[in-house]
């Protein structure tokens, strides 16, 4: 997944054109005629064009730059992984029987409705190892990660 490109300045053409117009009005009070024709103000709205050029490829930085960037100021990007969450697996009322969950089993949660993408299937994560929840405790918390578990697979032939 690509980095989001910073938005460096957003300042359009018609806002560099203003904020110029603004700047005149007060260091120039002598300077009357704003309007188009002006070749002041041609001038004027030609350096707006060229430092609207200017912004829109600044905001372009490619994505290699971006990162020597944040390498600059100490961000290091981590490596890809699987993403992965501690679940807490409780007992129900009355049931005291010491239950064992086993490595591999297999986990999801209901989305909620009404967001974008709801219809997309939930993450499933799978627990790393077996735990049990002893007789008399009411819960127990194990390590799980958005994979798919291989037992056994064949490496080759050699």
């Amino acid at each position: 997944m690509p980095l989001p490109s910073p938005n460096l300045d957003d300042r359009t053409f018609e806002q560099l054109v203003d904020q110029a117009r603004r700047r005149i009005r007060r260091t120039c009070p002598d300077w009357t005629d704003l309007s188009p024709g002006d070749p002041g103000i041609v001038l004027l709205e030609l350096f707006s064009f060229l430092t609207e050029t200017m912004i829109y490829r600044l905001n372009r930085v490619p994505e290699k730059v971006y990162i020597e960037l944040l390498r600059l100021i100490g961000v290091t990007l981590q490596p890809p992984a699987a993403a992965s969450v501690i679940l807490r697996f409780r007992r129900s009322d009355g049931d005291d029987q010491p239950i064992e969950i086993t490595r591999g089993t297999r986990v999801a949660s209901a989305r909620p409705g009404g967001r974008a993408g709801a219809e997309a299937e939930p993450p499933i994560f799978t627990t790393s190892v077996t735990v049990t929840i002893p007789a008399g405790q009411r819960h127990v918390e194990v390590l799980a990660h958005h994979c798919v578990q291989v037992d056994g697979e064949l490496a080759g032939v050699g």
